[in-house]
């Protein structure tokens, strides 16, 4: 690694990327990769294989990805937010807008996140990616929106200032798969019973007497990954499995402290004694400083 790639900043944000970013920005590459080269979308079999192989690779490989990726976040983030971005990251300091550089036309700058990659992100989505794992596509832009109290929306890249606009189809959607999910239990309930009184079981190609696509819902699940395993997945950190840490999903609904989104659930801080006495608060932000 070069010396940019131990700068403070990356060692203090590393341990909170998700390795999930990993297999996934490189998964989308592969993907158009594929495309570019064969005039067609790539098989769901082929895109599960490249998936696993992501999945596998070294751990070492995606800390080296994942800081040379921070090196460039680090540049596109004002100076006199660094410091304020890692500590919201770690959950020591309450969540306070991060501004980026803006691009020549006032706006949020787009980045390109591996080698030689024909594709560029915008760096907000860059960033609910990397720290909360959010299955998103470069082309979802438009589903992010910024907490209603975000000093400046245009230009904060601050991943837990960031809500997820969910609208009713994707609404539809989640109750279609909860609906098939409690068939497939009722089934297995159903299994277990007739095994447990010695009688025919039943086909484990079946939902309870109905077959999936019987009723011509005409929906049909194009991904690789099942819902259990976003959630297993999107939990652990680069770092390795043995550190995995705990990804949750903020909302403006959530419970805020102070006016400000909930902070990370990996490192809870007791913020309201710092906040309530403002002697401890200070003592405890004016340690020993890092320059980020």
């Amino acid at each position: 690694m070069t010396m940019d790639e131990f700068h403070p900043f990356i060692e203090a944000l590393l341990p909170h990327v998700k390795s999930f970013a990993y297999t996934w920005f490189n998964l989308q590459a592969a993907k158009r990769k594929y495309h570019k080269k064969h005039e067609k979308r790539m098989g769901i079999d082929e895109e599960r294989r490249c998936k696993e192989e992501l999945q596998s690779e070294k751990i070492e490989v995606k800390q080296k990805w994942a800081s040379r990726l921070l090196g460039k976040l680090r540049k596109d983030i004002t100076q006199e937010c660094r410091e304020d971005f890692v500590l919201s990251v770690q959950g020591k300091r309450v969540s306070v807008c991060v501004l980026s550089n803006p691009d020549q036309k006032g706006k949020i700058r787009r980045i390109d996140c591996l080698r030689q990659a024909d594709k560029v992100w915008r760096l907000d989505l860059v960033m609910v990616i990397l720290f909360r794992a959010v299955p998103l596509e470069s082309t979802d832009g438009e589903r992010l929106e910024k907490w209603s109290q975000c000093s400046n929306p245009h230009l904060c890249v601050n991943p837990y200032h960031v809500n997820i606009s969910v609208r009713e189809l994707d609404l539809y959607l989640s109750n279609h798969i909860l609906s098939k999910q409690t068939m497939l239990y009722n089934a297995e309930v159903m299994q277990r019973r007739t095994r447990d009184s010695d009688e025919e079981l039943l086909s484990a190609k079946s939902y309870g007497g109905v077959q999936p696509g019987a009723h011509g819902d005409g929906i049909h699940i194009g991904g690789v990954y099942s819902a259990p395993e976003l959630q297993r997945c999107t939990n652990m950190s680069i770092m390795g499995p043995q550190n995995g840490m705990s990804s949750i999903v903020k909302t403006e609904h959530t419970q805020q402290h102070h006016g400000s989104p909930v902070y990370p659930s990996d490192q809870p801080l007791v913020i309201n004694v710092a906040v309530n006495h403002g002697k401890a608060a200070h003592t405890y932000l004016s340690c020993t400083r890092t320059r980020y």
